[in-house]
């Protein structure tokens, strides 16, 4: 749910990309009157810097059309991309499917050095898959995906474009976004995390969870700062109130240890002076909330800051 670090795209990862995709985009192959198939050379490097390495994005204009005025009208006069043939998709395949030489998808997630899905914030974007071809067939390897934030199904011209390619879990890229055209939150720009909180459906619920006779619910509230419509979108194409509440297990563990170990009780430890009462609290409850890149960091702190009321 945490916003990427855009200054990492410095002059020598761009450079990187460019020369890449340089080298990676096929022929123009166009079709004469005559029904033949000529040969138009390779793009030009200027087109393919434009096609890749440039922020296509100007969330300052409507949400339905956020696309720069350049990249709208190439995107209006899309006719023109069969006609020339070019076949984006598969450059983006071997993009993601090599995993030598300078550059390629693996190099570009751990240039962003994101490990939780920003989209969700409940999953590590690597996750395994065995290896079906080759010498080292069926070994296990470590890998992770890359969503299209404009999917490359409608908008292949930008299914290389650096800045279309977002580190995310495979729940969200295939089960979840997929190829979904509602706009949500573009991590490059914002982070989810600024704008929601986590809360407890029911707080008359709690009492009952220590006695472990109910569930307890969780909701999604949107801070007063923020009423964009890609946020609306993004709890709803991402079902994220959905998929926060299959982990309730996590709230109910917050809640029975902030009851156990409640201010009186972490007062009457440090009387013993071993250990501050902060250091117990840090070694008995927060030991698994410290973490600000681990999945479910947003909603074990929300919800760690509403049990306040245990002293």
């Amino acid at each position: 749910m945490k916003k990427f670090n855009i200054k990492k795209f410095d002059n020598k990862i761009i450079e990187l990309h460019h020369e890449y995709c340089t080298g990676l985009m096929p022929e123009i192959l166009e079709t004469n009157k005559e029904g033949k198939v000529t040969k138009r050379g390779k793009l030009e490097p200027d087109l393919v810097r434009f096609l890749c390495c440039e922020n296509p994005f100007d969330f300052g204009k409507p949400e339905n059309n956020y696309l720069k005025d350049g990249y709208l009208e190439y995107w209006k006069d899309s006719q023109n991309y069969n006609k020339r043939n070019i076949n984006y998709i598969t450059q983006y395949e071997k993009f993601r499917s090599m995993d030598d030489g300078m550059w390629n998808g693996l190099k570009l997630i751990k240039t962003l050095n994101v490990n939780v899905c920003p989209y969700c914030g409940i999953n590590y974007i690597s996750f395994a898959e065995k290896i079906k071809k080759g010498k080292n067939k069926n070994k296990i390897k470590s890998i992770a995906t890359l969503d299209h934030y404009l999917p490359k199904k409608e908008y292949p011209f930008l299914a290389m474009n650096i800045y279309n390619l977002i580190p995310c879990c495979k729940n969200c890229n295939t089960t979840f976004k997929h190829d979904s055209l509602e706009p949500v939150i573009y991590p490059f720009e914002e982070a989810v995390e600024d704008y929601i909180e986590f809360d407890i459906a029911n707080e008359s619920v709690i009492d009952a969870i220590l006695t472990g006779k109910t569930d307890t619910p969780v909701k999604i509230e949107i801070t007063p700062n923020c009423s964009e419509q890609r946020l609306m979108n993004h709890i709803e194409v991402l079902a994220l109130n959905e998929r926060y509440n299959d982990f309730q297990n996590i709230v109910k563990s917050l809640i029975k240890k902030r009851h156990m170990y409640n201010e009186r009780y972490l007062k009457m430890l440090e009387d013993f002076k071993i250990y501050t009462k902060m250091q117990l609290e840090n070694a008995l409850i927060k030991q698994d909330i410290i973490g600000n890149d681990e999945p479910f960091s947003k909603l074990k702190k929300d919800i760690w800051t509403k049990l306040s009321r245990y002293k």
